[in-house]
């Protein structure tokens, strides 16, 4: 009872930690990016896909909403509209930029013959923008076909690129 008012009522609590994404180890990543067929256009997508997906670190609405005109082989990089309406320029990397001008110059167009939409860079099946759904589902797809078996989602390809990232320096 010697002051009126307590000290403490000022100090912030001291944060939480949070718990970190799942994650995949670089052989479960290599398993995951072989799981597609890429003898079908399909399965080429998908597998682009998730090239493009782990070596940019993109988010999956950036990835499925990409448009043809967001693309620079010459250059290697994609133009990507991320939170907030910011625009930025990601480096694609040589093996997922071959992997976008192989899609691009043999298979996308055997999935756009029901389009009503040319922009869309990687169609659906049935030549539609995909949604960020269809894409998860994919991914848990492949991810059984690869014999991985934890929880995974479309962020833990994102959380793997960093950890990878930073790993190798």
């Amino acid at each position: 009872n010697r002051i009126v008012e307590d000290p403490t009522l000022r100090i912030d609590n001291p944060k939480l930690g949070r718990k970190l994404p799942d994650t995949l180890s670089e052989s479960e990543v290599d398993a995951l990016l072989a799981a597609p067929n890429t003898a079908s256009a399909v399965g080429y997508r998908d597998r682009t896909m998730l090239e493009l997906l782990y070596a940019t670190g993109l988010r999956v609405t950036e990835l499925v909403t990409l448009e043809v005109n967001d693309l620079n082989l010459r250059q290697g990089v994609l133009r990507v509209m991320g939170k907030g309406g910011k625009e930025r320029l990601v480096p694609m990397g040589d093996e997922a930029m071959a992997w976008v001008e192989g899609f691009v110059r043999d298979h996308r167009s055997s999935l756009m013959r029901r389009s009503e939409s040319e922009a869309v860079l990687f169609p659906s099946n049935r030549g539609r923008e995909m949604t960020r759904q269809a894409f998860w589902y994919l991914i848990k797809r492949h991810a059984a076909e690869a014999g991985i078996r934890h929880s995974l989602s479309p962020h833990s390809l994102r959380h793997a690129f960093a950890t990878h990232l930073v790993n190798h320096g």
